[in-house]
């Protein structure tokens, strides 16, 4: 179905699904990578609030352990590092306050301080109360409480510690997702490309291979290849063409062949018409020499003189029979005076031809 379409919509092709293979492997790529970036922005996220959990518990003990010498001392620093804690903590909570759980941290330490520490500085600063302060303290209830907060904010931290394990897990697998994805995407590539070379082999290399063997016989001269041909594109149009010049040089072969046959044939006419030309020329020659020959000896029996002396010429002129008449021919000024155009009458008479004979001895006189 392929050699149907022309060469531009199979490279597209070829290349169209080469891209899709390289887009599905980077858009899963992404998508693992930004669910990587998400796990680890939120587990940082969570380290943070670890940290401010961490912070603010040391914080609350601080606190709670400046409140326990200030009731074991007496000084008044102490209850001013008292005081201004409970200032930083108020803004740290103040500052936590988009962290889940963080409200009911916040309301318990609020319930230890006003109920216990509040408390028990203000009874420090009363010499009367001083002794209830700190019974207060003996008596335990300030401790249990805050080391209930303290549990709570470990709580707190505990799951906080637990949610960054998870993230951590989710990060490894979405980084393992998309080193998956990647050599998946590079076997698939690579399986997509050979594929694609094969078919390019199959629906073009070999083609275009076949199209210059096809060309090089025929250019040696082998008109008998075959050129089949099934293809609609451009190497389709191509073979049609090969076929159309193979025809058109068997066409120029045959006729070479039938002109060299006919220069043959022509040859063979003109040789043997020679032939027959030559055995008339021998017969004509052959009867004229019989001719003369006869007359020769007709005129020895008329006239049997000789001359006496060997080598001596003697001039004899045959009984010819006169020529016919020709008719006077045309003649231009300047060639008036010439004797061949003369008129007849004027001419001297004909003459029979000389025959000159040279005897090798004397002959005698015949009786």
């Amino acid at each position: 179905m392929l050699n149907n379409f022309s060469l531009t919509f199979k490279s597209l092709l070829f290349f169209g699904l080469l891209a899709m293979v390289g887009v599905a492997v980077g858009l899963v790529s992404y998508i693992k990578s930004d669910a990587a970036r998400q796990a680890v922005a939120q587990r940082a996220d969570m380290e943070a609030q670890v940290a401010d959990m961490q912070a603010l518990k040391l914080e609350i003990e601080n606190q709670a352990l400046s409140l326990k010498s200030f009731l074991l001392t007496g000084e008044l620093s102490w209850s001013d590092t008292v005081r201004s804690g409970y200032q930083a903590l108020s803004g740290h909570f103040d500052e936590m306050t988009t962290q889940q759980g963080i409200d009911a941290v916040k309301q318990d330490w609020q319930d230890w301080y006003n109920n216990f520490a509040d408390k028990q500085l203000t009874m420090m600063r009363d010499p009367m109360t001083v002794e209830l302060a700190r019974a207060m303290e003996v008596s335990g209830e300030s401790n249990q409480h805050l080391n209930d907060l303290i549990g709570l904010i470990d709580e707190q931290i505990e799951q906080r510690q637990s949610r960054m394990a998870d993230l951590t897990a989710e990060q490894n697998a979405e980084l393992n997702s998309v080193t998956s994805a990647a050599l998946i995407g590079l076997v698939l590539l690579i399986v997509a490309a050979m594929g694609l070379a094969f078919l390019n082999h199959l629906i073009i290399s070999r083609p275009l291979k076949k199209m210059v063997n096809v060309t090089g016989a025929l250019a040696d001269g082998n008109l008998d290849v075959d050129i089949a041909n099934n293809r609609g594109d451009e190497i389709g149009k191509m073979y049609q063409a090969l076929s159309v010049f193979q025809v058109n040089l068997r066409r120029s072969k045959q006729l070479e062949q039938d002109a060299a046959e006919q220069r043959k044939q022509a040859e063979i006419d003109r040789k043997e018409e020679m032939r027959r030309l030559a055995a008339e020329f021998d017969d004509v020659v052959g009867t004229i020499v019989g001719k003369l020959a006869g007359s020769a000896r007709a005129w020895k029996r008329i006239h049997p003189i000789w001359p006496t002396r060997p080598g001596k010429r003697l001039n004899v002129r045959l009984p010819y029979p006169r020529q016919p008449s020709r008719p006077t021919p045309m003649c231009r000024p300047s060639q008036a005076r010439q004797k061949s155009c003369l008129p007849r009458s004027t001419r001297s008479p004909a003459r029979s031809p000389m025959l000159r004979v040279w005897p090798m001895k004397p002959i005698t006189r015949l009786s």
